[in-house]
């Protein structure tokens, strides 16, 4: 079994109660998804809204890349015993891992930058020419292009035969460093946003009315946090050898492998309209 501590550890060694915990969360992240989006297919009103919109296609960009991890072990169990080169199914799931999570991270940013532009800009119905279209080349194309450069670069050495997962070097530029630059890019927008949610009103803890609004400002925090993937940023310790320990790994899979969850139950059982 692979842990999904994998994802930014070029080790591929693994504790199997690793594995196993990140397939048990995994498994109810993705169920979690789908009843997101069974959730919201009557409500045909609220879909056509840019913020729903905009909210089901990262659900759908994170569906499709815990079903590409699954699809990752059953390819590594079949091609394992090749210590050479990668086979071909090897590398195309590795070329699909690469690309479906950059894809759910690029979802985050547009995220980051349109709750900035509602929360902290105050242009929460601004007009965007042709934005879906927009949104959709950027977040499904421009990801495409850095496992495109790494199958170019390392062809049957792209992924590594025991993981089916990227290999260095070529992980290094093709997903780590991509997914660095987002990352670093959502935490600064989640500080802004979350400054200014919390300036907006100091709160007292003696009126009632303050209390609920401290809650929404708490929930709206917590929201922008598992949206904009800022706890991705402990998976960048686990590419360095040297702080890359169990513990570590265990904290990153138990944030960010709940990722569906945190979504189901921010969007459907706390929403209130």
């Amino acid at each position: 079994m692979t842990s999904f501590a994998i994802l930014m550890s070029i080790s591929s060694e693994s504790d199997p109660m690793e594995s196993k915990v990140s397939k048990i969360l995994l498994g109810v992240s993705l169920s979690c998804l789908i009843c997101t989006i069974i959730a919201y297919l009557p409500a045909k009103k609220l879909v056509k809204t840019r913020t729903v919109r905009l909210n089901l296609l990262l659900v759908t960009s994170l569906i499709l890349a815990i079903v590409t991890f699954y699809f990752m072990e059953v390819v590594a169990k079949s091609s394992s015993g090749q210590e050479d080169s990668a086979s071909w199914g090897c590398n195309v799931v590795a070329f699909l891992m690469n690309y479906f999570w950059l894809c759910q991270m690029a979802w985050m940013v547009v995220e980051a930058v349109v709750m900035y532009r509602a929360l902290v800009s105050c242009v929460l119905n601004s007009y965007i020419h042709r934005y879906m279209l927009k949104f959709n080349l950027a977040c499904w194309g421009v990801p495409l292009v850095f496992p495109m450069i790494g199958l170019c670069w390392g062809g049957a050495r792209f992924a590594n035969p025991r993981t089916c997962f990227l290999q260095a070097p070529y992980g290094y530029l093709t997903f780590y460093s991509p997914m660095a630059a987002c990352v670093v890019f959502n935490t600064a927008i989640f500080i802004r946003i979350t400054g200014s949610l919390f300036r907006r009103k100091k709160v007292s803890m003696g009126s009632g009315k303050d209390v609920m609004q401290l809650v929404r400002q708490f929930k709206s925090a917590v929201l922008a946090m598992s949206l904009f993937g800022v706890t991705w940023m402990f998976g960048f310790f686990l590419v360095f050898e040297q702080v890359n320990n169990t513990w570590l790994r265990y904290i990153f899979i138990a944030l960010n492998s709940t990722q569906g969850i945190w979504i189901f139950v921010l969007y459907v059982l706390l929403k209130e309209d």
